[in-house]
């Protein structure tokens, strides 16, 4: 089998997820990690050290005079040869050998792309790895050529049955698998210091809200309980973090302290140091870092009920499930924070203790490696025995859009004309737009001939803003009137519903909202 990491070696779920899975199987199959140089665009994206088992063939193109897959605008042409060339080295000339595409739609692209090729036993498998659209998306574009369709958790395995149900008979429940040990990791001093709470994990906004784990302290902090609050990990949002951590010392009853990422082989031991995991994502698949905190005996508190975690975790038994409100401009934050706050507030540090042992235990009976590689190796054998899937010729290979083309994989055919007719009906309008993703530079120009109209862009994520686009700026959703825009347009298919879902932001500014699609 092949894993390929489209973005390379970040530190994230997806990473430990691929590591520990190829290590598993080592023993026993011809296993290989295929690793891409990380897109230019990313920001603050640290690199994962990969204590990987020397069975393990690496193909990495990070030295390759090759542009990140991300950057790469649909050209799925020099990839190839060296996706070819691993598979090869695995033995798909003789004989089927599974890959598993990641993360980015023109991954899978890349194995619709090979599926056309003579020669190579070619078996591809799709996993949804996060509770997001574009997952579940990707996979149903890409469901024509793959052998099997696994969700990490329950709630991402319903998803994709009701996305793909004449696929049921081939999607799996399959979550990824940590290092569980026999018994119970015992926590040091326990019972005369102070409650240790970690997140490790990317420091982001979006989707993590990693700063309500800064709101979650202080008012931990203004209830009188004593605590030490360890973030461990990178991101966009370390920064702000370092300036909490700074702001925050010499409580005394406190301590916020930021630490760098560690290899994905000593996180285990740094978790073996705390009580408690924290999470405050708006939305989750099924955390590796929580997974990997039950291992270590830690109580996981984490919000997203709907996720993963709400199917596996057992509220006041063997962690606690937080209810917190989902926005889109972080006017969440403070809430999610709060909650998490009010949660560990409601029970003792002996409480919490227990139900971290309880984790454990869940842990070793439902997510230990070694028996999730043995299921993993069933449904290798399963996907083997199948006969070949072939993406037809007729469809584009890539799942982005080559310069100059519109419809891709989350951008419809039509988009174009639909742009246009919006745009022709709020003539003498003052717009802004929002949205600058892929949907957005596809029909640049469309909005290039348009620039009379166009005062600024808009977008979600925070590490887009600040900048200029088509010689206008990025602005945060709540700023947008300060640009002097009457309406908004929602450049987006794949995020329409959701964006719309939370129009209030603009709404109370005064402006209208208009989306392209029915």
């Amino acid at each position: 089998m092949l894993i390929a990491l489209p973005s390379g070696p970040v530190l994230g779920g997806v990473t430990s997820w691929a590591v520990r899975l190829l290590n598993a199987l080592a023993s026993t199959r011809r296993v290989g990690l295929l690793l891409h140089r990380a897109s230019s665009n990313s920001a603050a994206v640290a690199t994962a050290e990969l204590p990987l088992d020397p069975r393990v063939q690496v193909t990495d193109l990070a030295p390759l005079n090759l542009p990140a897959l991300e950057d790469a605008a649909g050209d799925l042409g020099p990839f190839l040869p060296h996706y070819r060339k691993a598979l090869e080295d695995l033995g798909a000339t003789r004989t089927p050998v599974a890959f598993w595409p990641s993360l980015l739609g023109d991954c899978y692209g890349i194995a619709a792309a090979l599926s056309r090729e003579p020669g190579l036993h070619l078996r591809t498998i799709g996993v949804a790895h996060s509770d997001n659209r574009y997952d579940a998306h990707v996979l149903a574009h890409y469901e024509p050529v793959l052998h099997a369709l696994i969700g990490v958790s329950p709630v991402l395995s319903d998803q994709l049955a009701a996305r793909c149900p004449a696929r049921v008979a081939d999607m799996h429940t399959m979550p990824a698998g940590v290092d569980v040990p026999i018994v119970c990791p015992p926590r040091p001093g326990s019972g005369d210091r102070a409650l240790r709470l970690i997140y490790a994990g990317r420091f982001e906004h979006d989707p993590k809200r990693v700063l309500a784990l800064v709101t979650m302290s202080d008012a931990l902090l203004a209830a009188g309980r004593a605590h030490h609050l360890t973030l461990l990990g990178e991101g966009s949002a370390r920064d702000e973090l370092l300036a909490a951590q700074r702001d925050r010392a010499g409580s005394g009853r406190r301590t916020i302290e930021v630490v760098p990422p560690v290899a994905i082989d000593r996180v285990g031991q740094l978790l073996r140091e705390h009580d408690v995991f924290v999470l405050a994502s708006r939305y989750e698949g099924l955390p590796v870092a929580m997974l990997e905190a039950m291992a270590a005996g830690c109580c996981p508190v984490v919000t997203a009920r709907d996720s993963g975690a709400s199917r596996i975790l057992h509220d006041g038994r063997d962690g606690l499930l937080v209810d917190a409100p989902v926005g889109s401009d972080q006017s969440d934050t403070q809430a999610a924070g709060e909650a998490l706050a009010a949660a560990v507030l409601a029970h003792s540090d002996v409480a919490l203790r227990a139900m971290g042992r309880a984790a454990h235990a869940l842990a070793r009976a439902e997510f230990d490696i070694a028996s999730i590689a043995r299921r993993t190796g069933d449904l290798l054998d399963r996907v083997a025995s199948q006969p070949p899937r072939i993406w037809p010729e007729h469809r584009p290979a890539a799942f982005t859009a080559r310069p100059g083309q519109v419809g891709s994989g989350t951008v419809p055919a039509d988009a174009a004309t639909r742009m246009e007719r919006l745009l022709d009906s709020l003539a003498g309008h003052r717009l802004a737009i929002h949205g600058t993703g892929q949907h957005t530079r596809e029909l640049s120009h469309v909005l290039r001939s348009r620039l009379d109209q166009i005062v600024a862009f808009s977008d979600d994520d925070p590490t887009r803003r600040g900048r200029t686009l088509l010689d206008r700026p990025v602005v945060a959703p709540e700023s947008l009137s300060a640009t002097g825009a009457s309406d908004v347009v929602i450049s987006s298919c794949l995020h329409q519903e959701s964006i719309w879902s939370r129009r209030e932001v603009f709404e109370r500014q005064g402006l209208r909202v208009h989306r392209l699609y029915d």
